[in-house]
Protein backbone atom coordinates (compact mmCIF):
# COMPACT_ATOMS: atom_id res chain seq x y z
CA UNK A 1 0.00 0.00 0.00
CA UNK A 2 1.14 3.55 -0.78
CA UNK A 3 -0.01 6.54 1.24
CA UNK A 4 -0.27 10.50 0.98
CA UNK A 5 -2.34 13.73 3.03
CA UNK A 6 -4.96 16.22 1.95
CA UNK A 7 -7.23 18.79 3.46
CA UNK A 8 -10.73 19.94 2.56
CA UNK A 9 -9.62 23.03 0.60
CA UNK A 10 -7.84 20.78 -1.85
CA UNK A 11 -10.89 18.61 -2.53
CA UNK A 12 -11.38 19.82 -6.10
CA UNK A 13 -7.69 19.41 -6.84
CA UNK A 14 -7.97 15.83 -5.58
CA UNK A 15 -10.89 15.17 -7.89
CA UNK A 16 -8.75 16.48 -10.73
CA UNK A 17 -5.99 14.06 -9.70
CA UNK A 18 -8.51 11.22 -9.65
CA UNK A 19 -9.56 12.12 -13.18
CA UNK A 20 -5.97 12.16 -14.41
CA UNK A 21 -5.14 8.82 -12.75
CA UNK A 22 -8.06 7.25 -14.59
CA UNK A 23 -6.25 8.04 -17.86
CA UNK A 24 -3.07 6.18 -16.83
CA UNK A 25 -2.85 2.96 -18.79
CA UNK A 26 -1.94 0.88 -15.72
CA UNK A 27 -4.72 2.22 -13.45
CA UNK A 28 -7.94 0.27 -13.74
CA UNK A 29 -10.00 2.40 -11.36
CA UNK A 30 -9.68 4.85 -8.45
CA UNK A 31 -11.90 6.62 -5.95
CA UNK A 32 -11.63 9.57 -3.52
CA UNK A 33 -12.75 8.90 0.05
CA UNK A 34 -13.05 11.47 2.86
CA UNK A 35 -12.50 10.34 6.46
CA UNK A 36 -14.38 11.75 9.51
CA UNK A 37 -11.11 13.43 10.51
CA UNK A 38 -11.28 15.51 7.27
CA UNK A 39 -8.42 13.62 5.69
CA UNK A 40 -8.73 12.53 2.10
CA UNK A 41 -7.58 9.30 0.53
CA UNK A 42 -7.21 8.30 -3.09
CA UNK A 43 -7.60 4.54 -3.44
CA UNK A 44 -6.58 2.97 -6.73
CA UNK A 45 -6.44 -0.45 -8.34
CA UNK A 46 -3.94 -1.35 -11.06
CA UNK A 47 -4.84 -3.19 -14.24
CA UNK A 48 -4.30 -6.93 -13.80
CA UNK A 49 -3.40 -8.11 -17.27
CA UNK A 50 -2.37 -11.74 -17.62
CA UNK A 51 1.41 -12.15 -17.30
CA UNK A 52 4.08 -14.84 -17.20
CA UNK A 53 5.48 -15.96 -13.85
CA UNK A 54 7.76 -18.95 -13.21
CA UNK A 55 6.43 -22.20 -11.78
CA UNK A 56 8.49 -22.65 -8.60
CA UNK A 57 7.07 -25.54 -6.56
CA UNK A 58 8.92 -28.18 -8.57
CA UNK A 59 12.21 -26.48 -7.69
CA UNK A 60 11.66 -26.46 -3.92
CA UNK A 61 12.23 -22.72 -3.72
CA UNK A 62 10.37 -21.44 -0.68
CA UNK A 63 10.75 -18.16 1.18
CA UNK A 64 8.67 -15.90 3.40
CA UNK A 65 6.81 -14.45 0.42
CA UNK A 66 5.82 -17.88 -0.92
CA UNK A 67 4.86 -19.25 2.51
CA UNK A 68 2.72 -16.16 3.12
CA UNK A 69 0.99 -16.55 -0.25
CA UNK A 70 -0.04 -20.08 0.75
CA UNK A 71 -1.16 -19.02 4.22
CA UNK A 72 -3.30 -16.20 2.79
CA UNK A 73 -4.83 -18.27 -0.03
CA UNK A 74 -8.55 -18.09 0.81
CA UNK A 75 -9.56 -20.96 -1.48
CA UNK A 76 -6.83 -23.19 -0.09
CA UNK A 77 -7.64 -22.35 3.54
CA UNK A 78 -11.38 -22.85 3.06
CA UNK A 79 -10.88 -26.03 1.03
CA UNK A 80 -8.68 -27.70 3.65
CA UNK A 81 -10.91 -26.64 6.52
CA UNK A 82 -14.00 -28.09 4.88
CA UNK A 83 -12.22 -31.31 3.84
CA UNK A 84 -10.80 -31.83 7.34
CA UNK A 85 -13.98 -30.97 9.22
CA UNK A 86 -15.51 -34.46 9.34
CA UNK A 87 -12.33 -36.51 8.79
CA UNK A 88 -9.60 -35.93 11.37
CA UNK A 89 -11.47 -35.44 14.65
CA UNK A 90 -9.76 -37.63 17.31
CA UNK A 91 -7.37 -38.98 14.64
CA UNK A 92 -3.58 -39.13 14.43
CA UNK A 93 -2.29 -37.13 11.44
CA UNK A 94 1.01 -36.74 9.59
CA UNK A 95 1.90 -33.43 7.91
CA UNK A 96 4.91 -34.50 5.79
CA UNK A 97 6.18 -31.03 4.79
CA UNK A 98 4.87 -28.61 7.37
CA UNK A 99 6.82 -25.45 6.48
CA UNK A 100 7.52 -22.47 8.71
CA UNK A 101 3.88 -21.74 9.52
CA UNK A 102 2.61 -25.34 10.06
CA UNK A 103 -0.47 -24.31 8.12
CA UNK A 104 -1.95 -27.76 7.57
CA UNK A 105 -0.96 -29.05 11.00
CA UNK A 106 -2.80 -26.13 12.60
CA UNK A 107 -5.86 -26.74 10.40
CA UNK A 108 -5.89 -30.34 11.66
CA UNK A 109 -5.76 -29.26 15.31
CA UNK A 110 -8.56 -26.78 14.63
CA UNK A 111 -10.61 -29.67 13.17
CA UNK A 112 -10.13 -31.74 16.34
CA UNK A 113 -7.18 -34.00 15.51
CA UNK A 114 -5.85 -35.87 18.54
CA UNK A 115 -2.22 -35.56 17.46
CA UNK A 116 -0.27 -34.16 14.51
CA UNK A 117 3.26 -35.22 13.62
CA UNK A 118 4.63 -32.32 11.58
CA UNK A 119 7.78 -33.17 9.64
CA UNK A 120 10.10 -30.62 8.02
CA UNK A 121 13.27 -31.47 6.08
CA UNK A 122 14.70 -27.93 5.83
CA UNK A 123 16.51 -26.92 8.99
CA UNK A 124 15.80 -23.19 8.73
CA UNK A 125 12.09 -23.88 8.21
CA UNK A 126 12.10 -26.37 11.10
CA UNK A 127 13.58 -23.80 13.48
CA UNK A 128 10.94 -21.21 12.55
CA UNK A 129 8.20 -23.83 12.88
CA UNK A 130 9.47 -24.76 16.34
CA UNK A 131 9.19 -21.14 17.41
CA UNK A 132 5.66 -21.00 16.01
CA UNK A 133 4.56 -24.14 17.91
CA UNK A 134 5.90 -22.68 21.15
CA UNK A 135 4.32 -19.27 20.54
CA UNK A 136 0.93 -20.91 19.92
CA UNK A 137 1.23 -23.22 22.93
CA UNK A 138 0.63 -26.33 20.80
CA UNK A 139 3.54 -28.49 22.03
CA UNK A 140 1.12 -31.10 23.43
CA UNK A 141 -0.82 -31.33 20.14
CA UNK A 142 1.89 -30.95 17.48
CA UNK A 143 5.10 -32.95 17.57
CA UNK A 144 7.61 -31.29 15.26
CA UNK A 145 10.26 -33.51 13.64
CA UNK A 146 13.33 -32.46 11.65
CA UNK A 147 13.80 -35.04 8.93
CA UNK A 148 12.47 -36.73 5.81
CA UNK A 149 8.89 -37.96 6.19
CA UNK A 150 9.66 -40.90 3.92
CA UNK A 151 12.03 -42.35 6.51
CA UNK A 152 10.91 -41.13 9.94
CA UNK A 153 9.66 -43.63 12.52
CA UNK A 154 6.65 -42.59 14.60
CA UNK A 155 5.60 -44.01 17.97
CA UNK A 156 2.05 -44.75 16.84
CA UNK A 157 0.01 -45.59 13.77
CA UNK A 158 -1.27 -42.63 11.78
CA UNK A 159 -4.78 -42.40 10.35
CA UNK A 160 -4.32 -39.61 7.77
CA UNK A 161 -1.59 -37.91 5.81
CA UNK A 162 -2.60 -34.32 5.17
CA UNK A 163 -0.40 -32.80 2.50
CA UNK A 164 0.01 -30.13 -0.14
CA UNK A 165 2.37 -32.08 -2.34
CA UNK A 166 0.88 -31.46 -5.79
CA UNK A 167 2.25 -28.84 -8.15
CA UNK A 168 0.73 -26.49 -10.70
CA UNK A 169 0.68 -29.52 -12.98
CA UNK A 170 -0.43 -32.10 -10.42
CA UNK A 171 2.60 -34.38 -10.67
CA UNK A 172 5.21 -31.65 -11.19
CA UNK A 173 6.31 -31.33 -7.55
CA UNK A 174 7.34 -35.00 -7.50
CA UNK A 175 4.31 -36.16 -5.54
CA UNK A 176 4.01 -39.61 -7.15
CA UNK A 177 7.32 -41.16 -6.00
CA UNK A 178 6.96 -39.35 -2.67
CA UNK A 179 3.45 -40.70 -2.05
CA UNK A 180 4.59 -44.21 -3.00
CA UNK A 181 7.40 -43.98 -0.45
CA UNK A 182 5.10 -42.57 2.24
CA UNK A 183 2.76 -45.51 1.70
CA UNK A 184 5.74 -47.84 1.94
CA UNK A 185 6.69 -46.29 5.28
CA UNK A 186 3.26 -45.89 6.89
CA UNK A 187 1.22 -48.65 5.25
CA UNK A 188 -0.81 -49.01 2.10
CA UNK A 189 -4.04 -48.47 4.02
CA UNK A 190 -3.19 -44.94 5.17
CA UNK A 191 -5.67 -42.29 4.06
CA UNK A 192 -4.82 -38.98 2.40
CA UNK A 193 -6.28 -35.46 2.36
CA UNK A 194 -6.50 -34.47 -0.48
CA UNK A 195 -6.70 -37.94 -2.00
CA UNK A 196 -7.11 -37.15 -5.69
CA UNK A 197 -5.63 -34.61 -8.09
CA UNK A 198 -6.62 -33.92 -11.68
CA UNK A 199 -4.61 -31.99 -14.25
CA UNK A 200 -6.93 -30.38 -16.77
CA UNK A 201 -5.99 -28.97 -20.17
CA UNK A 202 -7.51 -26.57 -22.69
CA UNK A 203 -6.37 -24.53 -25.68
CA UNK A 204 -5.67 -20.86 -25.07
CA UNK A 205 -5.47 -17.60 -27.01
CA UNK A 206 -3.11 -15.14 -25.33
CA UNK A 207 -3.32 -11.36 -25.73
CA UNK A 208 -0.38 -9.60 -27.41
CA UNK A 209 0.11 -7.54 -24.23
CA UNK A 210 1.57 -10.55 -22.42
CA UNK A 211 4.64 -10.49 -24.67
CA UNK A 212 4.86 -6.71 -24.65
CA UNK A 213 4.77 -6.62 -20.85
CA UNK A 214 7.39 -9.28 -20.16
CA UNK A 215 8.49 -10.39 -16.69
CA UNK A 216 8.16 -8.62 -13.37
CA UNK A 217 11.39 -7.98 -11.43
CA UNK A 218 10.26 -10.60 -8.91
CA UNK A 219 9.75 -13.23 -11.63
CA UNK A 220 13.16 -12.45 -13.09
CA UNK A 221 14.69 -12.84 -9.61
CA UNK A 222 13.09 -16.26 -9.03
CA UNK A 223 14.14 -17.51 -12.46
CA UNK A 224 17.71 -16.54 -11.64
CA UNK A 225 17.41 -18.42 -8.33
CA UNK A 226 16.26 -21.55 -10.17
CA UNK A 227 19.17 -21.30 -12.61
CA UNK A 228 21.57 -20.72 -9.72
CA UNK A 229 20.31 -23.86 -7.97
CA UNK A 230 21.10 -26.14 -10.92
CA UNK A 231 24.12 -24.28 -12.25
CA UNK A 232 22.81 -23.70 -15.78
CA UNK A 233 20.15 -21.74 -17.64
CA UNK A 234 17.10 -23.37 -19.17
CA UNK A 235 13.47 -22.67 -19.97
CA UNK A 236 11.70 -22.59 -16.61
CA UNK A 237 8.03 -23.56 -16.96
CA UNK A 238 5.81 -20.52 -17.05
CA UNK A 239 2.52 -19.99 -15.28
CA UNK A 240 -0.09 -17.38 -16.11
CA UNK A 241 -0.87 -14.90 -13.36
CA UNK A 242 -4.20 -13.01 -13.50
CA UNK A 243 -5.44 -15.66 -15.93
CA UNK A 244 -9.07 -15.52 -17.03
CA UNK A 245 -11.06 -18.48 -18.30
CA UNK A 246 -12.30 -16.14 -21.06
CA UNK A 247 -8.93 -16.80 -22.76
CA UNK A 248 -9.78 -20.48 -23.23
CA UNK A 249 -10.93 -21.31 -26.74
CA UNK A 250 -11.66 -25.03 -26.38
CA UNK A 251 -13.46 -27.38 -24.06
CA UNK A 252 -11.55 -29.18 -21.30
CA UNK A 253 -9.71 -32.49 -21.17
CA UNK A 254 -8.03 -34.42 -18.35
CA UNK A 255 -4.40 -35.52 -18.75
CA UNK A 256 -3.65 -36.65 -15.18
CA UNK A 257 -5.88 -38.40 -12.63
CA UNK A 258 -3.73 -39.08 -9.58
CA UNK A 259 -5.59 -41.02 -6.87
CA UNK A 260 -3.25 -41.18 -3.88
CA UNK A 261 -4.90 -44.24 -2.36
CA UNK A 262 -4.52 -46.27 -5.57
CA UNK A 263 -1.47 -47.60 -7.41
CA UNK A 264 0.57 -44.71 -8.82
CA UNK A 265 2.90 -44.95 -11.82
CA UNK A 266 5.66 -42.39 -12.30
CA UNK A 267 5.53 -42.63 -16.10
CA UNK A 268 2.25 -42.28 -17.93
CA UNK A 269 0.70 -41.21 -21.21
CA UNK A 270 -2.77 -39.80 -21.80
CA UNK A 271 -4.52 -38.85 -25.02
CA UNK A 272 -7.33 -36.34 -25.23
CA UNK A 273 -9.22 -34.55 -27.99
CA UNK A 274 -10.35 -30.97 -27.47
CA UNK A 275 -12.98 -29.17 -29.52
CA UNK A 276 -12.66 -25.47 -30.23
CA UNK A 277 -15.73 -23.70 -28.89
CA UNK A 278 -15.20 -20.41 -30.75
CA UNK A 279 -13.20 -18.91 -33.59
CA UNK A 280 -9.84 -17.56 -32.51
CA UNK A 281 -6.05 -17.89 -32.50
CA UNK A 282 -4.45 -20.76 -30.64
CA UNK A 283 -1.04 -20.01 -29.12
CA UNK A 284 -0.74 -23.04 -26.85
CA UNK A 285 -2.37 -24.99 -24.07
CA UNK A 286 -2.80 -24.39 -20.34
CA UNK A 287 -2.79 -27.02 -17.61
CA UNK A 288 -4.41 -26.48 -14.24
CA UNK A 289 -5.04 -28.31 -11.00
CA UNK A 290 -8.18 -29.66 -9.35
CA UNK A 291 -7.69 -31.06 -5.83
CA UNK A 292 -10.29 -33.36 -4.29
CA UNK A 293 -11.02 -35.15 -1.07
CA UNK A 294 -13.47 -37.82 -2.15
CA UNK A 295 -16.10 -35.91 -4.18
CA UNK A 296 -15.35 -32.51 -2.62
CA UNK A 297 -13.30 -30.15 -4.81
CA UNK A 298 -10.91 -28.26 -2.55
CA UNK A 299 -8.90 -26.30 -5.10
CA UNK A 300 -9.47 -25.19 -8.70
CA UNK A 301 -6.42 -23.30 -9.90
CA UNK A 302 -8.36 -21.51 -12.63
CA UNK A 303 -9.81 -19.51 -9.75
CA UNK A 304 -8.02 -17.07 -7.43
CA UNK A 305 -5.45 -19.25 -5.63
CA UNK A 306 -1.67 -19.45 -5.22
CA UNK A 307 -1.68 -22.41 -7.63
CA UNK A 308 -1.54 -21.04 -11.18
CA UNK A 309 -2.23 -22.51 -14.63
CA UNK A 310 0.88 -23.59 -16.56
CA UNK A 311 1.36 -22.55 -20.19
CA UNK A 312 2.96 -24.66 -22.93
CA UNK A 313 3.57 -22.70 -26.18
CA UNK A 314 2.66 -24.60 -29.34
CA UNK A 315 2.38 -21.95 -32.08
CA UNK A 316 4.71 -18.98 -31.63
CA UNK A 317 2.73 -16.53 -33.75
CA UNK A 318 -0.65 -18.12 -33.15
CA UNK A 319 -2.73 -20.13 -35.57
CA UNK A 320 -6.25 -19.37 -36.66
CA UNK A 321 -8.87 -21.96 -35.76
CA UNK A 322 -12.62 -22.14 -36.20
CA UNK A 323 -15.35 -23.36 -33.91
CA UNK A 324 -15.67 -27.12 -34.42
CA UNK A 325 -11.98 -27.71 -35.28
CA UNK A 326 -10.19 -30.16 -33.00
CA UNK A 327 -6.91 -30.42 -31.10
CA UNK A 328 -5.70 -33.99 -30.61
CA UNK A 329 -3.09 -34.10 -27.86
CA UNK A 330 -0.90 -36.78 -26.27
CA UNK A 331 0.51 -35.85 -22.86
CA UNK A 332 3.47 -37.91 -21.60
CA UNK A 333 5.07 -37.92 -18.16
CA UNK A 334 8.45 -39.50 -17.41
CA UNK A 335 10.81 -39.36 -14.44
CA UNK A 336 13.31 -36.50 -14.64
CA UNK A 337 17.03 -36.58 -14.03
CA UNK A 338 16.74 -36.17 -10.24
CA UNK A 339 14.55 -39.26 -9.93
CA UNK A 340 11.53 -37.38 -8.55
CA UNK A 341 10.39 -34.44 -10.61
CA UNK A 342 8.90 -35.41 -13.96
CA UNK A 343 9.65 -34.24 -17.48
CA UNK A 344 6.71 -33.65 -19.82
CA UNK A 345 6.24 -34.08 -23.54
CA UNK A 346 3.18 -33.08 -25.55
CA UNK A 347 2.56 -33.77 -29.20
CA UNK A 348 -0.38 -33.98 -31.54
CA UNK A 349 -2.13 -32.02 -34.22
CA UNK A 350 -4.86 -29.53 -34.93
CA UNK A 351 -7.46 -31.01 -37.26
CA UNK A 352 -9.42 -28.55 -39.36
CA UNK A 353 -12.94 -28.94 -40.67
CA UNK A 354 -11.64 -29.71 -44.18
CA UNK A 355 -9.60 -32.66 -42.84
CA UNK A 356 -6.19 -30.98 -42.99
CA UNK A 357 -3.85 -31.40 -40.03
CA UNK A 358 -1.05 -29.31 -38.56
CA UNK A 359 1.32 -31.08 -36.17
CA UNK A 360 2.86 -29.69 -32.99
CA UNK A 361 5.30 -30.87 -30.34
CA UNK A 362 6.65 -29.42 -27.10
CA UNK A 363 9.07 -30.64 -24.42
CA UNK A 364 9.12 -29.33 -20.86
CA UNK A 365 11.90 -30.87 -18.81
CA UNK A 366 12.14 -30.30 -15.09
CA UNK A 367 15.65 -28.94 -15.48
CA UNK A 368 15.35 -28.40 -19.22
CA UNK A 369 17.94 -29.02 -21.90
CA UNK A 370 21.27 -27.28 -21.33
CA UNK A 371 21.14 -24.04 -23.35
CA UNK A 372 23.15 -20.86 -23.71
CA UNK A 373 20.20 -18.68 -22.80
CA UNK A 374 16.60 -18.84 -21.65
CA UNK A 375 15.12 -18.20 -25.10
CA UNK A 376 12.21 -20.21 -26.43
CA UNK A 377 9.11 -19.47 -28.44
CA UNK A 378 6.85 -17.12 -26.56
CA UNK A 379 9.13 -16.81 -23.50
CA UNK A 380 9.42 -13.14 -22.48
CA UNK A 381 12.97 -11.85 -22.12
CA UNK A 382 12.56 -8.25 -21.00
CA UNK A 383 11.72 -7.15 -17.45
CA UNK A 384 9.17 -4.44 -16.82
CA UNK A 385 9.32 -1.87 -14.02
CA UNK A 386 6.78 -1.86 -11.21
CA UNK A 387 4.20 0.91 -11.07
CA UNK A 388 5.03 2.76 -7.86
CA UNK A 389 3.64 5.73 -5.99
CA UNK A 390 6.41 7.86 -7.50
CA UNK A 391 5.49 6.67 -11.00
CA UNK A 392 1.90 7.82 -10.51
CA UNK A 393 2.89 11.08 -8.79
CA UNK A 394 5.18 11.96 -11.68
CA UNK A 395 2.38 11.17 -14.14
CA UNK A 396 -0.06 13.42 -12.28
CA UNK A 397 2.53 16.21 -12.05
CA UNK A 398 3.15 16.06 -15.80
CA UNK A 399 -0.60 16.47 -16.45
CA UNK A 400 -1.40 18.90 -13.61
CA UNK A 401 1.78 20.94 -13.00
CA UNK A 402 -0.08 23.55 -10.94
CA UNK A 403 -1.84 21.12 -8.62
CA UNK A 404 -0.49 21.52 -5.06
CA UNK A 405 -2.75 19.12 -3.16
CA UNK A 406 -1.07 16.76 -0.72
CA UNK A 407 -2.76 13.42 -0.35
CA UNK A 408 -2.60 9.84 0.84
CA UNK A 409 -2.66 7.30 -1.96
CA UNK A 410 -3.47 3.67 -1.24
CA UNK A 411 -3.30 0.75 -3.62
CA UNK A 412 -5.92 -2.02 -3.33
CA UNK A 413 -5.87 -5.47 -4.92
CA UNK A 414 -9.66 -5.90 -4.91
CA UNK A 415 -12.45 -3.42 -4.22
CA UNK A 416 -14.63 -4.23 -1.19
CA UNK A 417 -18.26 -4.10 -2.28
CA UNK A 418 -21.43 -3.38 -0.33
CA UNK A 419 -24.78 -5.18 -0.68
CA UNK A 420 -25.61 -3.04 -3.73
CA UNK A 421 -22.43 -4.04 -5.54
CA UNK A 422 -20.88 -0.58 -5.08
CA UNK A 423 -17.45 0.21 -3.64
CA UNK A 424 -17.72 0.12 0.16
CA UNK A 425 -15.94 3.32 1.20
CA UNK A 426 -16.39 2.71 4.91
CA UNK A 427 -14.63 -0.62 4.62
CA UNK A 428 -11.75 1.06 2.77
CA UNK A 429 -11.37 3.54 5.63
CA UNK A 430 -11.45 0.72 8.20
CA UNK A 431 -8.43 -0.82 6.45
CA UNK A 432 -6.62 2.52 6.76
CA UNK A 433 -7.29 2.64 10.52
CA UNK A 434 -6.11 -0.95 10.95
CA UNK A 435 -2.89 -0.12 9.09
CA UNK A 436 -2.30 2.87 11.36
CA UNK A 437 -2.54 0.64 14.42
Amino acid sequence: MFMINLNQTHHQELLDIEGVLRTHGEVESCVVVASPESSFFLFYKLVQNVEFVPSLGEHDIYDVFIYNSMASDDMRVKGYREALADKVKDKVVLDPGTGTELILARHCIHAGAKKVYAVEALEHAYKQAREKVTALGLEDKITLILGDARHVTLPEKIDYIVSALAGNIASSDGCIPLINELKGNFGRDVKFIPNRYLTQVAAVELPATIYEKGLSPMSAYYISEVHKKYGHTFDVRMCLRYFSSSLLISDTGTVEDIAYESTLCESAEQQTTLSFVRDGMIHGVVFWLNAYTDAFMMIDSLQHTHHLPVYFPLFENGMEVKKGDHLCLTFSRSTGRDGYHPDYHVKGWVEFENGERLNFEHDSGHQGPLTTDNRKQGTPLKTYEYITEKTLKDYVKSKLPGNTASYKMIRVEQWPLNANGEIDKQQLLRHVRVDKR
